[in-house]
């Protein structure tokens, strides 16, 4: 790779490591958003998780397509190659997030009638740890 595309590689890797913070911000939002709707029964929160979903998903593509091109584009080294991996499932996880919290959002939704069922507690103990281990920094 001549420096010329070295730096042009390095750049757009900037900006589909951007898209990934981006998008990893959404998939966050969505998870506090299925949250609140079950736990808070908060209707809203429920309906703009889908907005999001739609949004989720726009940067899978977009992520996943920038990752090919460089591929096949820019000659990446072999290290460049195991980020752009890396990248590419982390995305793919991320959109699988979303899509749960979408889920979420519709059982909150269809449950919104009825009272609290008693299990309620020990679920929102299981979405807390899920929270923890999503916020871990390494």
């Amino acid at each position: 790779m001549t420096n010329t595309t070295r730096v042009t590689f390095q750049r757009q890797m900037r900006s589909v490591q951007r898209d990934v913070l981006r998008m990893g911000a959404l998939v966050e939002n969505s998870f506090l958003l299925a949250r609140r709707a079950l736990f808070d029964r908060d209707l809203d929160a429920a309906k703009a998780i889908a907005v999001q979903d739609k949004q989720i998903d726009q940067f899978y593509r977009q992520i996943e397509l920038a990752c090919v091109n460089l591929m096949a584009l820019q000659s990446p080294v072999t290290q460049d190659l195991r980020q752009l991996s890396a990248i590419m499932q982390l995305v793919r996880d991320l959109e699988r997030i979303g899509d749960y919290a979408k889920a979420l959002g519709q059982v909150a939704i269809k449950l919104f009638p009825y009272p609290i069922h008693p299990c309620m507690a020990r679920i929102q103990i299981m979405s807390d740890r899920c929270r923890a281990i999503m916020g871990r920094r390494n």
